[in-house]
């Protein structure tokens, strides 16, 4: 077998061309792997989990044709996994030298934070909500609901096609993502 062209990773998703993204990402993942283990010392469980977050976001960037050059795929592969190696363990490192009082008390006042700061963020989205035209707030409702297990059925009940729902779920999250921004004086995380 030839030497794989990791940009060919970004056609291959564009295209959904399954055979072709499992053969490329079967040579990517154990070089990733590698790196991750000799290269910064992370153990099995923290390399997945950093290959698999770092997998996330290089599709949804491929999906919202966010990459500058394809060609440096790979480099930015491993540069993304070194800084989610570096976020996992310095959120661990925050924990070590805490007796479990210390870290239910933390818990519970960072947990009494982020409910309130949930409360605020689900209102400024609901508002950004009722601002959306009728079809991005049905697709953007759908999206989020239950039902997204069985995708195909309510995409034709909408009387869309599957890239039809994907361009308007992306323009829809854009719009509220916009709207969040702005609303919320922008911060959006």
């Amino acid at each position: 077998m030839g030497r794989v062209d990791f940009s060919d990773l970004a056609e291959a998703f564009r295209e959904q061309d399954h055979n072709r993204m499992t053969r490329i990402l079967n040579e990517l993942t154990p070089r990733l792997r590698k790196y991750l283990y000799f290269g910064l010392g992370a153990d099995a469980e923290v390399a997945d989990d950093c290959i698999q977050e770092v997998y996330a976001r290089i599709f949804e960037k491929i999906r919202e044709q966010d990459i500058e050059d394809e060609k440096s795929l790979l480099q930015y592969l491993l540069r993304s996994c070194r800084f989610e190696y570096i976020r996992i363990t310095n959120f661990d490192r925050r924990f070590e030298d805490i007796s479990e009082d210390e870290l239910s008390d933390e818990m519970s006042q960072e947990s009494q934070r982020n409910r309130l700061l949930d409360e605020q963020r689900m209102k400024i989205l609901e508002e950004c909500m009722g601002l959306l035209r009728d079809r991005y707030r049905e697709v953007i409702s759908y999206y989020f609901s239950d039902d997204m297990d069985h995708p195909e059925d309510a995409i034709e009940e909408m009387g869309l096609t599957p890239g039809q729902f994907r361009t308007i779920k992306s323009r829809a999250v854009k719009k509220l993502h916009d709207c969040f921004k702005k609303k919320s004086g922008g911060n959006s995380h």
